[in-house]
């Protein structure tokens, strides 16, 4: 019975030891405001470009032999992942709190601000598979984007024209049948404003084109009412809409 107690102390002290052998990951979080936006490079050589109001999580350095994993905590941001190839085959991760999306070395943007109920992946190079928390999984090809409706956890998967959807890393506002309410949104995001409607009807009004980001709020929202009939006034930071 001693030589057996012996015996099973000496595999639990092995197994301590190889447990608290494995590398500590840290992390950093990096954090956009509103009117914000960043660009990094990650420690395997992934870019990633983070939109205002928005939160990254990503560790100092990666771990060889295990996929690299950052997590997108809120937010829109673009990566331009590094090779497998240059990373020991390592794949690449990314996370969210409804969605997973695993890659090898692609170019794509993921959409995911906490006021919004839709998640939208879209994939510009290369090829990603996105996966809900109900475990269905979508294979994207360029020029595709699924997306995630939060509150019924449904994916849907179209196609898209993913360089209008990343407009927003070249400095540009790109608008395809956008609502007036889905385009506040991005501005108040991007020029740190409130913005109201005086008339709900006009949340529903659908614009296109293209505009700089360098522009002042008022250049664009000019550009944009300019064939309608709606005004607007500014108050300080705050702007109202009213037909």
């Amino acid at each position: 019975m001693k030589i057996k107690v012996l015996h099973i102390k000496k595999t639990i002290q092995k197994e301590i030891k190889e447990v608290t052998t494995q590398p500590k990951i840290i992390y950093n979080y990096l954090t956009t405001k509103k009117g914000g936006e960043f660009s990094l490079t990650l420690a395997d050589g992934t870019k990633v470009w983070l939109n205002s109001e928005s939160k990254l999580k990503y560790p100092v350095s990666f771990i060889k032999g295990k996929p690299r994993t950052v997590e997108l905590v809120y937010g829109e941001a673009y990566f331009e992942v590094s090779s497998s190839k240059k990373n020991s085959g390592d794949g690449f991760i990314v996370l969210n709190t409804l969605q997973n999306i695993s890659v090898l070395g692609t170019h794509f943007n993921v959409k995911a601000y906490l006021e919004d109920h839709l998640i939208t992946t879209t994939l510009l190079e290369g090829k990603v598979m996105v996966e809900n928390n109900e475990k269905v999984k979508m294979y994207l090809k360029p020029n595709e984007e699924t997306i995630l409706n939060a509150l019924t956890l449904e994916m849907q998967k179209k196609e898209v024209n993913a360089k209008e959807k990343i407009s927003w890393v070249k400095g540009y506002f790109s608008f395809d049948n956008t609502s007036l309410l889905e385009i506040t949104k991005i501005l108040s995001r991007c020029y740190d404003v409130d913005i109201s409607f005086e008339d709900e009807k006009i949340k529903d009004l659908r614009f296109n084109g293209v505009l700089s980001k360098k522009q002042d709020v008022k250049s664009v929202l000019d550009a944009i009412i300019n064939t309608t009939d709606i005004t607007y006034e500014v108050n300080n930071r705050k702007i109202k809409f009213r037909k």
